[in-house]
């Protein structure tokens, strides 16, 4: 995901620098700067998505750990 926020924001970029007018490169700029502040929002969220995973998945080894724990004795 995050390879293709970068790709995006160098591609408005990219469009931004290579435009002749003042005006239009002035908009585009801009366009590509809240497209920057967007990918970056959404990678923030992204990341704190993958935290929660992470986080779960750690409990749900700790409990499958546990119940092997237990179970060992009956075997």
């Amino acid at each position: 995901m995050k390879k293709v926020f970068a790709i995006i924001a160098i591609a408005g970029v990219m469009v931004a620098c290579n435009n002749s007018s003042d005006k239009k490169a002035d908009k585009v700029e801009d366009t590509a700067t809240k497209m920057m502040d967007e990918a970056n929002k959404m990678m923030d969220t992204a990341n704190k998505m993958m935290d929660t995973a992470a986080k779960k998945m750690e409990q749900a080894m700790d409990t499958a750990a546990k119940k092997v724990e237990e179970m060992k004795p009956k075997m």
